[in-house]
């Protein structure tokens, strides 16, 4: 079949199975399915099938879950109310102090979760009051809500590099360690613009008028980020040093969640039942995505789109540091408009056969791959952090006032991701120590 004539196929089927309102994995899966069996018969889909359970059944995926229910046991615990709680005692009295706690409790939370809700929802429930009551420019403070909810993307333990080590052959322990650099340079750029924005604009936001705790209080708050930091040293320690695998950490660090939850009578039937429950769909949605993606992948292949995508390149001369380039605007255009499982999906036939041809790093290619996903996400029109902060927000917070307020934010993750492009070692340094 024609190229032009395959890509058209596969785009308007898709496309009409959008516009009919079907989920994106149901129109991933199905559409392939169907254009399966109508060009090559019902034995095509047999192939389909066992493509799709040979990356199912990949032990890779084991550990989803486990950081998930970790994410929802963190989230029932009270650590995160916490952790912002230490830091506003520590910051209280410096200009844009709140929203200076709001990014340093999202890059801890981020650290025990692995993922971007819990943060938006825990600073939108906590931090979000407070810096209205004390006047805070309300673009700040949905902007530390929305972009550094987006920290537990970026921070390692993240389930986003369990997903893409599962596909693109990264190490996944090569991946969490790869992102620990460029994660904590993204947040410490937040807390620079934050805190310059503060003193240059002194009605952006404004420092608190209350009494600084006495010193001793400073540090005896502390010792209340013991646990967290324990979870922490647990879960990435254990994988630094070879003690453990990525899964084996994810399954120790849900544990030890568990047990600090007992040990403050917070493990009750009901929070273990809810989280459990919540686990199940949110892994059970992971999956559909990925089955739905792989299917997708699947069918491209089939149709040879892969390969005629892979002689173009071939024949334009395009460098493998060219081909990432382009991989990330697209994935970055993509991520404004669709989740960033799917979009892996769709990228996954197109990008794997040219990473070893072009000797392209899968561990940068990934770190570069989810910076690029996170610029999309906050990213108007339909970036998905911004609902999911529209969703937990109040109902006053507008879709405008969101947009306007992820504009910086955006810029500074793009600024990291060019100092990545400019300066691979910014990834690649500490991964190699592991070797």
């Amino acid at each position: 079949m024609d190229t032009l004539l395959a890509i058209a196929l596969v785009v308007g089927t898709l496309f009409i199975l959008f516009a009919l309102g079907m989920p994106i994995f149901a129109a991933l899966m199905g559409g392939s399915l169907l254009l399966m069996f109508f060009l090559w018969g019902p034995d095509s889909l047999y192939v389909s099938y066992s493509s799709v359970m040979n990356i199912l059944s990949a032990r890779t995926f084991i550990s989803c879950p486990l950081y998930i229910l970790m994410a929802l046991m963190l989230e029932a615990s009270g650590l995160g109310n916490m952790v912002f709680d230490v830091v506003f005692t520590w910051f209280g009295k410096i200009k844009g102090s709140l929203a200076l706690g709001g990014i340093v409790a999202n890059t801890i939370i981020g650290a025990m979760t692995g993922i971007t809700s819990t943060g938006t929802v825990i600073m939108a429930v906590i931090a979000y009051p407070k810096m209205v009551e004390r006047n805070y420019s309300r673009a700040l403070s949905l902007g530390v809500i929305t972009a550094g909810g987006c920290l537990g993307m970026l921070i390692p333990p993240s389930v986003f590099c369990i997903v893409v080590g599962g596909f693109f052959g990264a190490s996944i322990g090569a991946l969490f360690i790869g992102m620990l650099v460029p994660g904590l340079i993204t947040s410490a750029s937040f807390l620079i613009y934050i805190f310059i924005r503060s003193y240059l604009q002194p009605d952006f936001a404004p420092a608190s008028t209350e009494p600084s705790p006495p010193w001793g209080e400073k540090f005896r708050s502390l010792f209340k980020l013991l646990p967290p930091m324990l979870i922490i040293v647990i879960i990435l320690g254990s994988i630094y040093s070879g003690a453990a695998t990525p899964t084996e950490a994810g399954g120790v660090g849900a544990f030890a969640v568990m047990v600090y939850c007992a040990a403050t009578r917070k493990l009750t039937w009901k929070v273990l039942k809810s989280a459990s429950i919540e686990t199940l769909k949110f892994n059970g949605m992971l999956l559909w995505m990925i089955a739905g993606g792989f299917a997708f992948s699947s069918l491209i292949v089939s149709l040879g789109i892969a390969d005629a995508l892979k002689e173009i390149i071939f024949d334009l001369n395009l460098t493998g540091t060219q081909v990432t380039i382009i991989a990330m605007l697209v994935a970055l255009v993509m991520g404004m408009f669709v989740d960033a499982t799917p979009i892996i999906m769709i990228l996954y036939p197109v990008i794997y056969p040219l990473m070893t041809t072009l000797n392209i790093d899968p561990v940068y290619f990934g770190v570069l791959l989810g910076f690029s996903l996170t610029i999309g996400l906050i990213s108007p029109p339909f970036g998905y952090q911004l609902f999911t902060g529209k969703a937990v927000l109040p109902s006053d917070v507008t879709m405008g006032q969101l947009y306007r307020s992820v504009i910086p934010w955006c810029l500074i993750l793009v600024g990291v991701l060019i100092l990545m492009l400019c300066c691979p070692a910014v990834v690649t340094w500490l991964p190699s120590m592991m070797n």
